[in-house]
């Protein structure tokens, strides 16, 4: 029961949040990109932690999204960020990754004015995170690298071609104007988070590689580990549609494109999330 509590309270906030702040149809987006992740349909109604993972995730993404969007960051926002990081760094010592990166965030968007914010969402939330840690409660992974299926599980192939397609047209529009939208400010902030999580997974694959293990065992990592990248990447994705969108105004001919990849992906993905799910359940 409670994870189908936390998944649901998970698309519950990812449509509210964007139909509030963007309109409803970037939160019905959000929707649909969560519901074309594999990882949410393979752990929804799983005993086990890592619904909760994704509702405290998807909860951290949009406070660093309020965060980026401010003008003057309220102490509720970072408060609330703090809160949350230290549920996170009770859940799972892993998540020390995205609230290490959550941190970035507050440096790279106010420089000094918030460094004891930022202080506050990161040392005590990483202080439970190490002291799990080093008390033994995981298990130990030597002496291995990965595979990319670790990272494809949470973050889908087209996905990754979203993020490529909007880069490649973001960064065309990009030569005839002058500057930046503001609408850019928050998926410029959100963007740190997300490539600093990221880099922070592969740190921690290099880490595994390197280690020694003393007993001769080889124990395997898993995808949903990394389970907090699926909400960092649709979140990511639903920024990335909103400056899109906001970019086409006024150029027919860059709605069609738009609307052409979209709807492509968005059939790719559902189609890729159906078979991964169904082969998942043994049904395929």
């Amino acid at each position: 029961i409670s994870a189908n509590v936390f998944t649901s309270a998970a698309l519950c906030a990812l449509f509210y949040f964007f139909s509030i702040a963007f309109g409803v149809l970037f939160g019905v987006y959000a929707l649909l990109c969560a519901l074309a992740s594999p990882m949410v349909w393979l752990y929804w109604a799983e005993a086990r932690p890592y619904s909760l993972i994704l509702f405290l995730t998807v909860l951290q993404s949009l406070f660093l999204v309020m965060i980026a969007r401010a003008s003057v960051v309220r102490t509720r926002l970072w408060a609330g960020l703090g809160l949350v990081n230290l549920l996170l760094a009770f859940t799972s010592y892993l998540s020390a990754i995205p609230i290490a990166a959550s941190a970035l965030v507050f440096l790279s968007l106010k420089g000094k004015r918030l460094w004891k914010a930022a202080l506050f969402s990161l040392a005590a939330p990483l202080a439970v995170a190490f002291f799990y840690y080093h008390q033994g409660l995981h298990e130990g992974y030597y002496g291995l690298w990965f595979t990319w299926k670790y990272i494809l599980d949470n973050l889908p192939l087209d996905r990754i071609a979203f993020f490529v397609f909007a880069g490649l047209f973001l960064g065309s529009l990009s030569l005839h104007r002058e500057r930046p939208l503001p609408e850019e400010k928050a998926a410029a902030g959100y963007g740190v988070f997300a490539f600093t999580a990221l880099a922070g997974v592969f740190l921690l694959f290099a880490l595994v590689k390197a280690g020694e293990n003393p007993a001769g065992t080889v124990i395997g990592l898993h995808s949903r580990f990394f389970i907090f990248l699926t909400p960092v990447g649709v979140v990511a994705q639903v920024l990335l549609m909103q400056v899109l969108v906001k970019q086409c105004v006024g150029d027919a001919w860059g709605k069609y494109l738009l609307a052409a990849a979209v709807l492509c992906l968005s059939i790719v993905a559902f189609i890729n999330t159906s078979l991964q799910v169904l082969s998942g359940l043994k049904l395929l």
